[in-house]
C-alpha cells in the first residue's frame, strides 16, 4: 500500500518549533478548521509546505489529545528541505497543510492481544500515538512492549514518554546500532531485541514503522516465532 490521497492545503500557523534531540526537532501546528475532527487513526499523516518546500509527516500526537504535533528529522540530506525549513521557522509564522490521510494503524486487528511496537528514528512519531491510543483503553489489549532503534542516547527524544509508559507497565528496550563504513552494521537492532526478548508472538501483533529491511526483517522474525503476516501492522 502506498501513501494516502490527501486534501488541499489550507492555512496554518506554526505555534513553536523547537529542538527534540539530536537531528529531530518538535513541530507544534495550530491545523486548519476541521483537521481534528479527520484525525481518527494514530499513524495517519500530513502533508505541510513552507515556502517551496513540502514533505509528509506522520502526527506525533494520538487522536485523542488534539493536538497537531510532529517529531522531524532535520539535516537530512535526501528529502529534508521541507523539515529544515520548518524547524527554522519562529513561532506564529503561516504555512500550509493539509488535513489528516490515511488509514493509520488497524490497532482493531490487536484488541485482545499482546502488542509489540517497532520503531526506528523518527518511525517512533506514529508508534507513539498508537502507544497512546492502546493506552488508552488499557484493558483491551495483553502485554505492550516497545523496541526503539537509535543511534545514540543523544537521539533519543521521548525520554518523558518512555518513562511515564515504562510507569505503567511497557516493557520499552531502546537499541543503539548505526552503519560504519569500515564495519558494516554495528550493535543491535529493533528487530534482533524482539527475538531476543519475546520468544513467542503467536498470540501478539506487531506494530512497526521503519526501514524496507527492517520490515523485511520483523516478518521473518514474526514467521519464526508463530505470528503471520498480516498480523504486522503499518501506517502506510
Amino acid at each position: 500500500m502506498g501513501l494516502p490521497e490527501f486534501t488541499e492545503l489550507e492555512p496554518a500557523t506554526l505555534r513553536a518549533a523547537a529542538v527534540a534531540a539530536r537531528d529531530q526537532a518538535w513541530l507544534h501546528v495550530d491545523p486548519p478548521p476541521g483537521f481534528f475532527d479527520a484525525h481518527t487513526h494514530p499513524g495517519q499523516f500530513c502533508k505541510i509546505r513552507v515556502g517551496e518546500h513540502e514533505g509528509i509527516f506522520a502526527m506525533f500526537s494520538s487522536p485523542a489529545e488534539r493536538e497537531a504535533r510532529f517529531l522531524v528529522r532535520v539535516g537530512n540530506p535526501v528529502g529534508g528541505e521541507a523539515a529544515d525549513a520548518l524547524a527554522a521557522l519562529e513561532g506564529g509564522a503561516t504555512i500550509e497543510m493539509t488535513g489528516p490521510a490515511g488509514a493509520g494503524f488497524a490497532l482493531e486487528q490487536a484488541r485482545g492481544r499482546d502488542v509489540r511496537f517497532v520503531a526506528t528514528g523518527t518511525g517512533v512519531a506514529p508508534v507513539r500515538a498508537a502507544i497512546e491510543a492502546v493506552l488508552a483503553e488499557r484493558d483491551a489489549y495483553g502485554a505492550l512492549s516497545l523496541d526503539h532503534g537509535l543511534q545514540t542516547a543523544e537521539h533519543l527524544a521521548i525520554a518523558d514518554d518512555v518513562a511515564r509508559w515504562q510507569a505503567r507497565g511497557v516493557e520499552v528496550r531502546l537499541c543503539y546500532s548505526r552503519l560504519d563504513e569500515a564495519e558494516g552494521l554495528v550493535g543491535v537492532t529493533v528487530q534482533d531485541s524482539l527475538r531476543a526478548h519475546v520468544g513467542d508472538l503467536r498470540d501478539a501483533c506487531v506494530v512497526a514503522v521503519g526501514q524496507t529491511r527492517m520490515l523485511t526483517d520483523l516478518l521473518a522474525v514474526m514467521s519464526d516465532l508463530g505470528a503471520p503476516a498480516e498480523r504486522l501492522l503499518t501506517n502506510i
